[in-house]
C-alpha cells in the first residue's frame, strides 16, 4: 500500500536495496494520494504548478491570488468559446460530431 506517512519514515539508501517498497495500482492513484498528503502539510501559503513556466508558484499574497484568478478566468473563457463552437457544429452536423458530448460539462 502506497502510504505517504509510511514512505516519509523510510530511510533513503541510494547504494543498497530499500527495506520496503511501495506500490500503487496506477500513477493516477499515486498522484491523488500525494495531493491528499500535501494537504496535511501545515504551511502559511499554498502552492501551484504553472504549466506555462514549468515552475511551482508560492501563493501567499492577494496579488498572487488575483493573478491566478485572472489566468483561470482567461482559461475558462477559452473553454467556453470552444464549447460554443462545438455546440454550433453539433447543430449543423449532428451525426458528424456525435463523439463529442459536452452536455454534462459543468463550468
Amino acid at each position: 500500500e502506497f502510504d505517504f506517512n509510511a514512505v516519509i519514515e523510510q530511510t533513503c539508501r541510494i547504494t543498497t536495496f530499500q527495506d520496503s517498497y511501495f506500490i500503487t495500482e496506477t500513477f493516477e492513484d499515486a498522484k491523488v494520494k500525494l495531493r491528499q498528503f500535501a494537504k496535511t502539510i501545515r504551511r502559511p501559503f499554498e502552492v501551484r504548478y504553472n504549466p506555462y513556466t514549468s515552475s511551482i508558484e508560492i501563493l501567499n499574497s492577494t496579488h498572487q491570488l488575483a493573478l491566478v484568478a485572472h489566468e483561470l478566468k482567461a482559461e475558462i473563457d477559452t473553454l467556453s468559446h470552444a464549447i460554443d463552437k462545438i455546440n454550433t457544429l453539433d447543430e449543423k452536423e449532428p451525426a458528424k460530431n456525435k463523439f463529442i458530448q459536452l452536455q454534462n460539462c459543468k463550468i
